[in-house]
């Protein structure tokens, strides 16, 4: 995966690198169905919540840092309908 910023917020475009087989792209289809909430490790060994959102282009994502809500209990998570 290719990742870059787009900004002065902690949010920017990332693209399959190389593109996803069909195989591929049907499990990351039914991970994003269940909660687009990844963690995102970096080579120093840092990691970092991001919300991901999918774009008009096939392959194409956003992501954005995670901010959970104030109102959410610890432990527990989204339930998207």
């Amino acid at each position: 995966m290719t990742v870059r910023t787009t900004g002065d917020e902690w949010r920017c475009d990332a693209v399959f690198d190389p593109p996803l087989s069909e195989a591929d792209q049907e499990g990351f289809d039914f991970l994003m169905a269940l909660e687009p909430l990844f963690t995102l490790y970096f080579d120093e060994g840092s990691t970092i919540l991001v919300d991901v959102s999918t774009t008009d282009v096939r392959g194409r994502l956003t992501l954005a840092v995670h901010e959970p809500e104030t109102t959410e209990p610890a432990g527990t998570r989204r339930v998207r309908p």
